[in-house]
């Protein structure tokens, strides 16, 4: 089980590649709007892409509330991992007074409750309601800090795809990947990955070297290149 964790947090640990941020993109932008329609908060509503192009076509009026609870339930775990991933907080503490009662004076004594939410996880325990706008601006705090975060993501995969080195150190980790997605992370497995990977940069180094030698017309050191080798 460890060390099937470790191997999760190698490949989340990896930076996301442009598809990836656009599907994450999509996700956040879309929570987003169902929770600003969900809630109806002006200052947010205004922003939001019309209801229509959020829930299936010839969706009855009556039934928008229901399918706009259901479009958020399906959304909270997928944007719970996005923002998770972008290291981004969707945690808050909250102080409210509830009434209590205080046995010793014999009168009613409110009393303080603090609490930890999550505006993604905890959505619809959250209590938007009685003018707390402020909580719903938290959620939509988290959700534009994660969708910043992966628009700079997603440029950054942009200018990867022009970069060589990107592109060979995908090519020497592909089976390393093959291997977790088959199941086989135990640490035989990997540590028989790298000694094939030792072996195959020593081989192509000397390849390199002779290559070179020939063309400058260079004799070739053999018993120093063999020692590559040991």
């Amino acid at each position: 089980m460890d060390e099937r964790k470790e191997a999760a947090s190698r490949i989340s640990s990896r930076p996301p590649g442009y598809l990836e941020c656009s599907r994450a993109l999509e996700r956040l932008s879309r929570f987003q709007d169902l929770a600003r329609h969900h809630q109806r908060w002006a200052h947010q509503l205004k922003f939001a892409r019309p209801i229509e192009a959020l829930l299936a076509r010839g969706t009855p009026e009556n039934d928008r509330p229901e399918m706009l609870k259901r479009e958020i339930l399906r959304l909270i775990p997928l944007v719970s991992l996005d923002l998770r991933r972008a290291k981004v907080s969707s945690a808050f503490r909250m102080t409210t007074e509830e009434p209590g009662y205080d046995f010793e004076k014999q009168r009613p004594v409110p009393k303080e409750t603090t609490r930890t939410y999550d505006v993604v996880g905890d959505y619809f325990l959250i209590p938007y309601h009685d003018g707390r706008a402020q909580f719903f601006d938290l959620l939509m705090a988290s959700l534009e800090q994660g969708i910043g975060s992966y628009l700079e993501a997603q440029r950054s995969a942009r200018l990867r795809k022009f970069n060589p080195l990107y592109w060979l150190a995908f090519v020497i980790q592909f089976p390393i990947l093959v291997l977790e997605a088959a199941g086989l992370q135990s640490e035989e497995a990997h540590s028989a990955v790298l000694n094939i990977y030792g072996w195959t940069v020593r081989l192509v180094i000397v390849i390199i070297l002779a290559l070179a030698a020939a063309k400058l017309g260079v004799s070739i050191p053999w018993r120093e290149l063999g020692s590559l080798f040991r």
